[in-house]
């Protein structure tokens, strides 16, 4: 069975790339387009354009990026593997009142905090913002 899983880090370059390359090309061509100013290629127009597109840009992909991280620690859900990650000790259940609340996990304490929030997704939340 294939794992299509796209690594955190490889979605943040390849977003982050095309976003920055194409708003880059796109302001070159309106600035090209509409002789905003002298035909030197690296006019001070045409960096202050980049600067305020692409600073918006970061702007919003970090506000988008902490809002999907403080929603999924607030209201995130246990992905499917947690008890397997979690190893959770079975003689700390108290089977009297029908639900478990309280146990004690032996698994490792990283590996247990990620197990525990499954949605929002981080990475589809990235990948709309920079694809948006």
């Amino acid at each position: 069975m294939a794992h299509y899983i796209i690594e955190d880090l490889a979605l943040m370059k390849m977003g982050f790339f095309i976003s920055i390359f194409t708003t880059s090309l796109g302001e070159l061509i309106r600035v090209r387009g509409l002789q905003l100013s002298s035909p030197a290629f690296m006019s001070s127009t045409y960096v202050a354009m980049i600067y305020k597109q692409l600073g918006a840009f970061i702007f919003g992909s970090l506000a988008s990026f902490s809002l999907t991280s403080i929603a999924k620690m607030t209201t995130g859900q246990l992905r499917p593997h947690f008890l397997a990650t979690c190893l959770p000790d079975p003689t700390s259940f108290d089977y009297e009142n029908g639900y478990i609340t309280n146990y004690s996990c032996t698994g490792h304490p990283e590996d247990v905090l990620d197990a525990r929030m499954s949605f929002y997704s981080e990475n589809a939340s990235l990948g709309m913002y920079c694809m948006v």
